[in-house]
């Protein structure tokens, strides 16, 4: 129940954002709003850029956790397609695209 209260507050200062995250202690939730999508997959730098499915929370959220104190750059596989939500900081990859960047305490 807190959790969703929270979820709820953070929407109502942010709007219908398509991209949010909330800190639970050492754990990082990753929300991306994305109701069309099939599948969605996380990667990040922490481990190499690894694909991790994220799980869906409702009927348009998708969900992953990621560790809250660390800095990393991360990107989402939406359907297979290479997804970049729009976040505060981003940085190119080399590869011609870019990646969000998580701070903490940001």
């Amino acid at each position: 129940m807190r959790r969703f209260l929270l979820i709820l507050i953070l929407l109502l200062f942010v709007g219908c954002a398509g991209h949010y995250h909330q800190v639970e202690g050492e754990i990082l939730h990753l929300y991306l709003k994305m109701p069309e999508a099939v599948h969605v997959a996380f990667a990040c730098s922490l481990d190499g850029f690894k694909v991790h499915n994220a799980g869906r929370v409702g009927s348009e959220t998708w969900e992953t956790v990621a560790p809250a104190g660390v800095e990393f750059k991360y990107f989402y596989l939406v359907d297979g397609k290479i997804y970049v939500p729009a976040c505060r900081l981003k940085e190119y990859d080399g590869f011609g695209m870019e990646n969000c960047i998580y701070e903490p305490d940001m």
